[in-house]
């Protein structure tokens, strides 16, 4: 939960980039949902119907709706990303000055490729989760947007694909948090090797020069 508030604390910095994250994801969304349901009444109007008056007002409304769709295919990522770039440069910053507070002998105590490794992967990292935040907003939404037309047409087929998405939850609740702590086992496991790897190598490098240079003194 602090980790959770900790993170918040950041968002709200960047919280105008991440609103108009949302604005576009759900444009985008709803975008497609809609280009669907024109492309069923064409279907069912227009070429099964033969009711041909409405040709030209659903090649329209297809084709606005296929420009729309694809401007925020491009525009989305785009907007998501500053806002990843912003959260990752921010916590780099935090970083920075919490190094600069520190101590020379306790900076000197840390292996440098730690360091590296909080620089290079768990800053990047921490602020991919924008990017899946907002991507997250746009399932619910999506869901949430699909259920509501479900509702609209038949409510037992909805009370059914509810039941079908409880234990969907379920599954994936039961079964995620052993899935979590296996996942944070091997990041920790990762970062230990990548730490010992880097030392390893130097040590080599440190004994190889070291032949090297005695092997020209002794010549």
């Amino acid at each position: 939960m602090g980790s959770i508030r900790w993170f918040c604390s950041y968002l709200f910095k960047v919280k105008g980039m991440i609103l108009l994250s949302l604005f576009l994801v759900i444009v985008e969304t709803t975008t497609l949902t809609f280009l669907t349901w024109v492309q069923k009444d064409f279907i069912d109007d227009v070429l099964i119907e033969s009711d041909y008056r409405q040709f030209l007002t659903f090649i329209i409304l297809i084709s606005v709706s296929i420009l729309v769709f694809c401007a925020m295919m491009f525009i989305t990522p785009v907007v998501s990303n500053r806002g990843v770039v912003s959260i990752q440069s921010i916590l780099l910053q935090q970083l920075m000055k919490s190094l600069f507070k520190q101590q020379i002998g306790t900076l000197q105590n840390e292996r440098t490729m730690t360091l590296s490794h909080i620089f290079t992967n768990d800053i990047p990292k921490a602020a991919s989760l924008v990017e899946q935040m907002i991507r997250g907003f746009q399932r619910c939404f999506a869901v949430a947007l699909s259920m509501a037309i479900v509702l609209s047409t038949n409510v037992y087929v909805l009370l059914l694909l509810v039941g079908f998405g409880f234990i969907y939850v379920w599954l994936g609740y039961h079964y995620g948090r052993d899935s979590k702590n296996a996942s944070k086992a091997v990041e920790e496991e990762k970062s230990r090797l990548m730490v010992w790897t880097s030392v390893n190598r130097l040590d080599t490098w440190n004994r190889e020069n070291y032949a090297t240079q005695s092997y020209i003194c002794s010549h």
